[in-house]
């Protein structure tokens, strides 16, 4: 079952906010801006995502509301699998990485462990699939 509503919100950003809530997903990776170009955008934070020591950012504008969409509907559905449980918090960097039509960093896919012990878990079979689709470069 899709857990994302039929009656979303057609104005933007009041949209992507309804689907964060629907996935009961923080808000904590977008942040709002404005230009007179683009009006009101989403701005997502990519920071040490796809390039090492990075300050980096997606945009999501309402003219990349479907994306975004599919986006949501595809990791909602590997979801509700055991196998691929807590997909849906790949949303923002899902979204960027689409958008981009780049794969991120190595270590945020397949995982890894640093000498001071910190780690990143490996992502899912099914969210890695989706994230190997895309240009590694």
């Amino acid at each position: 079952m899709d857990p994302i509503r039929d009656d979303l919100p057609e104005r933007f950003p009041d949209n992507v906010f309804a689907v964060l809530v629907d996935l009961d997903l923080q808000f904590d990776d977008f942040w709002p801006g404005y230009s007179r170009e683009h009006g009101v955008y989403l701005l997502i934070n990519c920071n040490d995502y796809f390039y090492y020591a990075s300050a980096d950012a997606e945009v999501l504008a309402a003219e990349d509301f479907p994306l975004f969409l599919q986006t949501a509907r595809e990791l909602g559905q590997l979801d509700s699998t055991e196998q691929d449980e807590g997909a849906i918090h790949y949303l923002a960097h899902l979204y960027a990485a689409r958008r981009r039509n780049l794969q991120p960093l190595r270590p945020r896919m397949y995982g890894h462990t640093y000498a001071s012990g910190g780690k990143i878990e490996p992502m899912s079979p099914g969210v890695l699939a989706l994230f190997e689709a895309l240009s590694p470069e």
